[in-house]
């Protein structure tokens, strides 16, 4: 039996001559919200061209951080709140509908248009919020 590469699946917003320059220009008009800042950055390589969109800016009241508590190791640690993930999963979401996928991973075979990353941007005011909930929620015992 022969291999078969897998069918390319497309986002609803994919157009095939879209450079990527244009669609940084509009994933940054579908993801403006009050409150939050972002950056989107754009790289071109041999291997491909990327997408990163960096989360610069959020409200006071956001909450960036909870403890999750786990049994297989002694100290609990830090991790995304839920609405900062359902944040980035939304962004993700806007990003890849200007994507295609045609990869298949058990093989090492990626197909993509651009490969995308969204993350709290490194050094940011939210970046830095993430790490301050963190020490107001243990000093406030919360």
């Amino acid at each position: 039996m022969q291999y078969q590469l897998p069918e390319r699946s497309y986002g609803p917003k994919y157009q095939a001559n879209m450079d990527i320059k244009d669609i940084a220009k509009e994933v940054r008009k579908a993801i403006k919200m009050d409150g939050f800042q972002f950056s989107v950055k754009i790289k071109r390589y041999s291997g491909g061209q990327s997408l990163y969109v960096g989360i610069k800016v959020v409200p006071d009241d956001f909450p960036m951080a909870v403890l999750e508590e786990r049994f297989d190791e002694y100290q609990p640690r830090w991790v995304y709140s839920p609405e900062l993930k359902a944040l980035i999963d939304s962004i993700k979401d806007v990003v890849d509908s200007f994507n295609y996928n045609g990869s298949d991973v058990m093989v090492d075979y990626f197909d993509v248009n651009f490969y995308s990353f969204v993350d709290l941007e490194y050094d940011s005011l939210a970046y830095m919020k993430f790490y301050d909930d963190q020490e107001e929620k243990v000093f406030n015992f919360q």
